[in-house]
């Protein structure tokens, strides 16, 4: 009997009515890096086009806003759905936890062109099933701004959401609003060196008033009531000297790009196949040579033909992110915010080695103005250490701990304040990655102290070549950093399947990891050694979260020529 009525149980849930409340607590503190500071108290009647998601990514949830554009479509930002299986939206209602309507969607996707290392083209739509009511109060869709209309300097914006209201803090119940300047991008660049054509930027000098964690994603409205921005990042929230940064909803980004997501014979194939409506449990769409492709279910590497699939399969996919998004012992996650210095490398899902397995590794604490933080690094001779360029950069001066596998402590510990970054790199796409670190006194070769060898120039690294990462990095994504030495070995990737990931993709980077996600370098191992055969083949770099399924972790390359040349002329090595 039991069986029989967890059998029904099961079926039910299936098919569960779209205005269930979120079982995801108020006080959530995710989503990735806008929220509202120094704002006031506002109404749904205010804000009717006003979205709340609720994203499911894996066993976790994080909340961002959104915009309702349409009666099927929400506009939100691309790093929101990026990795998420199932989003619940609520519309119409004041508050997060309560009221309005909550409609299930499995069928999400990012502006093609969308970089997850810049934040450029930080856009996405959510679609709907059924169509939202509007009635013109709580709930109607907002206009969006003409195709290439300028957003002049001193332009009012009025961001909302359900954000922090301080930085770090925690997520509100109530509707907020903030009013902020527009300022130009000549200014803006001031604080943030990656500005795009596809962004705009707010804020007052003095900090106070922002977005912020739980608002990305959310709207920046002008006061003629047309959306010309979507919350993307900053630094912090409400910082002086660093305004927040929208995607610039007066391009090419937003306007006209919803009816090419989705065509209405994209619509018909779908029914036609069987798999239409919430039955549907794909979120993201991958289009090459005029081929849809898939991303099913909770594994974003699973990628499939919807003509190859049985309904059965997806719906049980179906079924699965449903189960887990309302049973399962969800807890926040914070996006680690991309101007971070510690954002690339660390080691996940590997095991403690001792030095003497790994003598050329090197620790380095990196004295800025802002504080210290640790990287990575590889000794290459005996006065001098190879690490990464964005290591290096506001640094006054690196201690360097060789010869111990405890982090801090053991070993030879020497102060520098000589070093330099490959001339060429350039912060906004992680090219040329690397930077040399001159010791002042040479380190005494023994057994937990010795340079490793460097590759000859233009030496390849085949897909599928076994790549050993090590350092103190963060064990997990948004986790502590390890007090022992840890490494993990994965295998290589080409450069044409891991632009399936990153699209700045360069010849100097090469990728590393497994599709299914769960080994990788971390925070804290920026600059550390990426070793093939016995020989120092990448340099850790950067990546798109910590061991993320489908997110390979990227490395300098040491043998691209313009790399290998410069740490000749530079080191003599």
């Amino acid at each position: 009997m039991e069986k029989y009525l967890y059998l029904i149980f099961i079926l039910l849930l299936c098919d569960l009515p779209r205005n269930i409340v979120s079982r995801v607590p108020p006080s959530i503190n995710n989503g990735d890096d806008n929220r509202i500071i120094g704002g006031y108290n506002a109404t749904i009647e205010d804000f009717p086009y006003q979205a709340l998601l609720m994203i499911l990514k894996g066993l976790q949830v994080f909340q961002c806003g959104g915009s309702v554009i349409n009666s099927q479509y929400i506009l939100t930002a691309a790093h929101c759905v990026i990795g998420a299986g199932l989003i619940r939206a609520r519309v119409g209602s004041t508050f997060s936890n309560t009221g309005g309507r909550v409609y299930t969607s499995f069928r999400f996707g990012t502006h093609p062109l969308y970089n997850p290392v810049t934040s450029d083209y930080d856009v996405a739509y959510v679609r709907v099933v059924p169509r939202m009511s509007f009635n013109g109060t709580n709930v109607r869709a907002v206009e969006l701004a003409p195709r290439d209309s300028a957003v002049a300097p001193g332009t009012i914006f009025t961001v909302s959401g359900w954000g922090a209201t301080k930085e770090s803090g925690e997520a509100v119940q109530n509707l907020m609003a903030v009013k902020v300047p527009v300022i130009s991008s000549e200014e803006c660049m001031k604080s943030y060196s990656t500005i795009t054509a596809r962004m705009v930027c707010a804020g007052v000098p003095q900090g106070g008033e922002d977005s912020c964690q739980g608002d990305s994603g959310g709207p920046a409205v002008s006061e003629d009531g047309v959306q010309r921005g979507i919350t993307s990042y900053g630094i912090g929230c409400g910082r002086p000297g660093f305004p927040g940064v929208y995607t610039n909803g007066d391009t090419e980004v937003i306007v006209e790009v919803v009816e090419s997501w989705y065509t209405e014979e994209e619509e018909e194939s779908l029914i036609k196949h069987g798999v239409a409506g919430r039955h549907l449990c794909h979120h993201q769409v991958y289009k090459q040579n005029s081929m849809s492709w898939y991303i099913i279910g909770l594994d974003s590497s699973d990628y499939m033909s919807l003509t190859k699939m049985k309904v059965s399969q997806l719906y049980l996919f179906c079924l699965y992110s449903v189960f887990f998004l309302l049973f399962a012992d969800v807890s926040s996650k914070k996006h680690e915010r991309r101007e971070k210095k510690t954002e690339a490398g660390k080691i996940v899902g590997g095991s403690e080695v001792s030095i003497k397995d790994f003598p050329y590794q090197a620790r380095l604490v990196i004295e800025t103005g802002e504080g210290y933080f640790g990287c990575g690094g590889s000794i290459i001779s005996d006065t001098y250490i190879l690490t990464a360029a964005h290591c290096l950069t506001g640094a006054n001066k690196l201690f360097v701990r060789v010869g111990s596998v405890n982090a801090d402590e053991g070993g030879d510990l020497i102060e520098s304040t000589d070093f330099k970054q490959h001339p060429k790199y350039n912060s906004s796409v992680y090219d040329f990655d690397v930077g040399l670190v001159r010791l002042p006194s040479a380190i005494a070769f023994d057994n937990t102290k010795r340079a490793i060898r460097l590759p000859v120039r233009k030496t390849s690294i085949p897909a599928g070549t076994r790549v050993t990462v090590s350092g103190w990095g963060a064990t997990s994504e948004n986790g502590e950093g390890s007090d022992t030495l840890m490494a993990v070995t994965v295998p290589a990737l080409s450069n044409t399947r891991c632009r399936a990931s990153y699209r700045a993709l360069t010849q100097n980077m090469v990728c590393a990891g497994v599709p299914q996600g769960g080994k990788d370098s971390c925070q804290g191992d920026s600059g550390g050694p990426a070793v093939v055969r016995g020989n120092l083949g990448g340099v850790v770099s950067f990546g798109y979260g910590c061991a993320r399924p489908g997110f390979p972790g990227v490395y300098a390359r040491v043998a691209s020529p313009p790399i290998r040349d410069w740490i000749k002329q530079n080191s003599g090595v």
